[in-house]
């Protein structure tokens, strides 16, 4: 396989190296790549200019643990990746530390979070899923981030997305989580981020609803209270708003802890 150099364009570097991982017909840690234009800043809905680098086809550039692809259909047959990651903790720790050969190919990712200066919430969270993607070594890109009454939703696709949907969906829980613990101590973006992936959390909250609706209609002709399984904050929101033009019947949430039971009752009829 050639080695020559190719330029390769994405709206972040997750996607720019998924193009370069699929010209090149090799894994992440075989592709040597540095960029060499950023994306311009503007505000939401303006076009911005792609971020643009130059990669090529180097074995072992990255070296990381080989799995085979047989068994990809669960966490615990996949190969770890975390050999890598681990060399990236202890990267530029303290003064004077001896830098190993294997040092000068391992590429620095970028902040967390953009500089201050930047307040556009899509730019925020396009560059923060970004840099998240790249250091967990997934081959997946934002494809939307839209607005909603409960809060922002990111929306991500890509080769990799079967990691994030296994086991219930704990992969694409850790990532959601993860991001809002950034954004919350940050503070820029004050509402809640949730993170999908091929639809899967919509198809999720649509049953979630649908459930709350039928429950819901039982109340109605029953006349007594049903309490949902324990659910987060998130959840609860949902099935609040979903219920709230629903006539008949009322919501609260009762229980300690994260996770709550979301009541369903007859409304209280009024004086």
């Amino acid at each position: 396989m050639s080695n020559k150099k190719m330029r390769f364009t994405g709206r972040d570097l997750a996607e720019a190296l998924g193009k370069a991982r699929r010209e090149f017909k090799a894994t992440r840690q075989d592709i040597g790549f540095e960029v060499t234009r950023s994306p311009s800043v503007g505000p939401l809905g303006e076009d911005s200019e792609d971020l643009e680098i130059e990669a090529w086809y180097q074995p072992g550039a990255h070296p990381a643990p080989a799995r085979s692809d047989e068994g990809r259909g669960s966490y615990r047959d996949r190969e770890p990746r975390g050999g890598r990651h681990r060399e990236r903790r202890d990267r530029g720790g303290g003064a004077g530390r001896p830098r190993s050969p294997r040092d000068e190919h391992v590429p620095e990712l970028p902040p967390l979070l953009p500089e201050a200066s930047v307040t556009d919430a899509e730019q925020i969270l396009r560059h923060l899923s970004a840099t998240m993607i790249e250091g967990l070594d997934l081959d997946l890109r934002v494809r939307e981030i839209i607005q909603s009454d409960v809060g922002l939703r990111v929306s991500l696709d890509g080769e990799d997305s079967e990691y994030l949907l296994q086991d219930d969906g704990k992969g694409l829980d850790a990532l959601q989580f993860l991001a809002n613990r950034v954004l919350q101590r940050d503070g820029r973006i004050e509402t809640r981020v949730t993170f999908d992936s091929d639809g899967w959390r919509a198809e999720s909250e649509s049953r979630l609803i649908a459930h709350a609706r039928r429950t819901a209609e039982e109340v109605r002709q029953s006349g007594e209270t049903i309490a949902l399984s324990p659910m987060g904050a998130y959840e609860r929101r949902l099935i609040h708003m979903a219920l709230a033009e629903e006539e008949g019947v009322r919501t609260f949430s009762s229980g300690d802890g994260h996770e709550k039971c979301l009541n369903i009752a007859p409304d209280e009829p009024s004086e």
